[in-house]
């Protein structure tokens, strides 16, 4: 993550996890694993609290014009979970497991 936005100009984007828990393996908290379907459910209403939140407050500019949030996903269950609650969101790849260098590409492609 702070590879891809070392260059990024102007206000930097929120990151939110679809899980906002730290999923670890149960015999070692020092590890990561990815959130079982459940957690990814009981995660979506607190993204999309937090979603319905920003774009309150992005409504309106200085100049009373409407301005939208843009909604990316990080990874698919990211984009499902959104998916299912009828929020269509552009999927990057997910920095883990070996992606993170088309993660990089990714976001640093979503500035231009």
């Amino acid at each position: 993550m702070h590879a891809a936005l070392q260059d990024w100009s102007g206000p930097l984007p929120l990151a939110w996890a679809i899980f906002p828990h730290h999923p670890f393996v149960a015999s070692d908290r020092q590890t990561n694993r990815t959130p079982r379907p459940a957690e990814v459910r009981d995660g979506a209403p607190v993204a999309l609290a937090l979603l319905e939140a920003l774009r309150d407050a992005r409504a309106a500019d200085r100049a009373g014009r409407r301005r939208d949030v843009r909604v990316v996903a990080v990874g698919r269950k990211a984009q499902g979970a959104l998916a299912l609650a009828g929020i269509d969101a552009v999927a990057v790849r997910h920095p883990a497991q070996g992606g993170a260098a088309q993660f990089t590409e990714q976001v640093r492609a979503l500035q231009g």
